[in-house]
């Protein structure tokens, strides 16, 4: 199952459940509607439950993505840490600029989610 990353609250569900979230119906514990990520239609299970590996295989086919939930901070000091491995010369450049820094942060981890 291909992953998102994104910059949100965690649904209310256990920490340890797997959250889908497809454009179309797909099956969980527990399921409703939130914001469009690849669809509205969000689905949720533990990871441990003994139906997981179907469910997983299941919302797959309905293109589902495994979401990944993480705070502002999280992404930009990601961002940061990122710029100032890579790009050590031009680091002090972005430093300040913490909508750019977010908005990069969630690139990073998407594009090496792929």
């Amino acid at each position: 199952m291909k992953i998102r990353h994104v910059c949100a609250d965690r649904p209310d569900v256990p920490e340890d459940w797997i959250i889908c979230n497809a454009p179309r119906p797909i099956i969980g514990t527990k399921t409703w509607t939130g914001p469009f990520i690849t669809g509205v239609l969000y689905a949720a299970f533990a990871k441990d439950d003994e139906q997981a590996d179907w469910m997983i295989m299941r919302n797959s086919t309905q293109g589902a993505v495994q979401v990944f939930y993480h705070t502002e901070s999280t992404l930009v000091s990601l961002a940061m840490l990122y710029y100032k491995k890579n790009y050590p010369d031009t680091f002090n450049e972005v430093e300040g600029m913490h909508d750019w820094l977010l908005s990069r942060g969630l690139e990073i981890l998407n594009e090496g989610s792929r």
